[in-house]
């Protein structure tokens, strides 16, 4: 079932199907975002990814394609074919019906409904099956998923927006714009590639953001949004973000109890849910992903304010940190981007492993991946 080696052209088709995969990140949740290629003698007869809103299946589609030139096809996918029956028929169902020869899978399905049966289904059917091909780079692509599956919890990415010398606004709070357009347009990107963003209540009371997606042609992947609000006093139906609560799923995570003001919130569209308290009073922010894994989200982006960001780090919940600096000083009275976390020995310290820097005009963006 697993060979030893693959061949170039082998690797290259499933390549291909991890690609395909990525391109539906943030639009599938909260089912993986899976990307199939269709082989025949040679030549790509279909491509195809899972369909935006999860379904229909990345194999459904691409059989779709193929037609009748499916049959005696070898077929590369990024995970394991659904073997259950859900909204839609099992993919390793239609691979079977296709008359498919052989089906390459990167890696197995976490899920428990499938794991394993996707394959076995395919075996038991005569169909040849390959697992492991390009299994590391299947599973990095869809790992929002897999972290939800196995942890219960979102791949969590926190982006910080700063000055050179870390600095998120003047000391006044005057914050629009420490970036350039090329950045912000790179962080709207982002947002399309995220199922969830996440924002305190005190950056809605002092910027009133929309946290919406706006570049032309990603307008509709607007992400789900989330604000948290530990005092439960803060957020009521004056801001964007609630006005547009309707248009944009967007949920409440607080601590309180719900009273007139939450009760004006749900009508106008806002989504309530409690969440669990650390001693000091504040949201314990594990317990919010425990609860924003529940409702389906698999990625989630974490845009501030230092508050919130300086939790995640401080509580190690973030998996990546994408820091954005601007090429100016703001000064020691500007307001940080990361606010006391507690650390008091450095061997305590959490560490990061660098991946690449990119260039955004003017800008530059450091993306880092956290060391566990």
């Amino acid at each position: 079932m697993v060979k030893s080696s693959y061949t170039i052209t082998e690797t290259n088709f499933m390549k291909l199907a991890i690609a395909m995969g990525r391109q539906g990140l943030g639009k599938v949740c909260p089912n993986p975002s899976v990307g199939c290629v269709i082989v025949k003698e040679g030549h790509i007869i279909a491509k195809s990814r899972t369909a935006d809103g999860g379904r229909p299946h990345a194999e459904t589609e691409a059989l779709k394609i193929a037609g009748v030139m499916a049959e005696g096809s070898e077929v590369y996918v990024s995970l394991e074919p659904c073997s259950h029956h859900g909204k839609t028929p099992p993919c390793a169902e239609a691979l079977i019906k296709a008359k498919v020869a052989k089906v390459y899978i990167a890696c197995l399905d976490s899920d428990e409904r499938v794991s394993g049966r996707g394959v076995k289904m395919l075996q038991d059917a005569g169909i040849s099956v390959d697992v492991g091909l390009c299994a590391d780079e299947a599973r990095k692509g869809n790992q929002g998923f897999f972290k939800r599956v196995e942890a219960n919890l979102p791949l969590v990415t926190v982006k910080i927006a700063s000055s050179m010398d870390g600095k998120i606004a003047l000391s006044n709070g005057e914050s629009k714009w420490i970036t350039g357009e090329y950045a912000r347009r790179y962080g709207h990107k982002l947002r399309a590639e995220h199922d969830a963003i996440m924002i305190g209540a005190a950056s809605v009371v002092s910027d009133n953001p929309m946290l919406d997606c706006r570049i032309e042609g990603l307008n509709k992947y607007s992400p789900i949004r989330i604000i948290t609000d530990g005092k439960n006093n803060k957020i009521n139906d004056i801001y964007n973000i609630v006005k547009s609560s309707h248009d944009i799923k967007t949920y409440l995570l607080y601590n309180g109890n719900q009273d007139e003001r939450t009760d004006k919130l749900a009508q106008n569209g806002v989504e309530l849910i409690k969440a669990d308290s650390l001693d000091d009073g504040s949201l314990d922010m594990r317990n919010v992903l425990h609860k924003i894994a529940e409702i389906g989200v698999t990625r989630l982006l974490v845009e501030g304010g230092a508050r919130l960001v300086s939790a995640f780090i401080e509580q190690n919940l973030a998996d990546y940190v994408y820091w954005f600096r601007a090429p100016f000083c703001i000064g020691n009275d500007g307001l940080s981007a990361i606010k006391n976390i507690g650390l008091t020995a450095l061997a305590n310290k959490q560490n990061y492993n660098y991946v690449e820097s990119i260039k955004l005009g003017v800008d530059l963006l450091d993306i880092y991946e956290v060391r566990r």
